[in-house]
């Protein structure tokens, strides 16, 4: 983000991240605190408040038409987002 930022201080970033990110301004849909799930008994435990998550995720996709989506890590939740958004 800071990167970016450096190229184009008026680009908007929104996402799931955390309080350094945040810091950095991002404006966060989902904090990360919330989505770090470790373990099969874990996702299994949380996987319908997973799935309101993606669904909420593709909904704002949808509603405010992203120029660019930047995918990084947990590739159970992204790959999925991809294929979806």
């Amino acid at each position: 983000v800071q990167h970016i930022k450096k190229y184009n201080q008026h680009i908007e970033f929104y996402g799931h991240g955390g309080d350094r990110m945040e810091k950095e301004g991002v404006q966060i849909i989902e904090h990360i605190n919330k989505l770090a799930i470790v373990g099969f008994v874990e996702v299994v435990k949380y996987l319908p408040f997973m799935m309101s998550v993606m669904g909420k995720t593709i909904n704002w996709i949808k509603e405010n038409k992203p120029e660019r989506i930047i995918l990084v890590d947990y590739p159970g939740f992204n790959l999925r987002l991809a294929k979806e958004s």
